[in-house]
């Protein structure tokens, strides 16, 4: 366990005559306060699921029969995985073309 240390008593007496430096704060803004939780896109406005009956609408939602590309890995360089990202999010439609 470590033991607290005082300063030595000149030290001390040195820093009574000493003036204080006093610095302007600024006040964060609404866009200054740090994130508490990871970054997820806005969700995106989709259309009720159609059908009859429960199941259609249960298949509907989750798209059990719909063609999609299998999941792939990729092994990249930060700047090439940064602008494969970007493009598998502007195919999955969250971003924009001109972001």
């Amino acid at each position: 366990m470590a033991t607290l240390r005082r300063a030595p008593l000149d030290a001390t007496l040195e820093a009574r005559g000493r003036a204080v430096e006093v610095h302007e704060v600024r006040l964060a803004d609404e866009a200054d306060e740090p994130r508490l939780h990871p970054w997820r896109p806005r969700p995106r406005v989709l259309p009720p699921p159609t059908g009859e009956r429960p199941l259609d609408r249960i298949v509907a939602l989750t798209g059990a029969h719909v063609e999609r590309t299998p999941p792939r890995t990729l092994v990249l360089d930060p700047p090439e995985a940064a602008a494969a990202i970007l493009a598998q999010l502007r195919e999955w439609g969250y971003l924009a073309d001109e972001d």
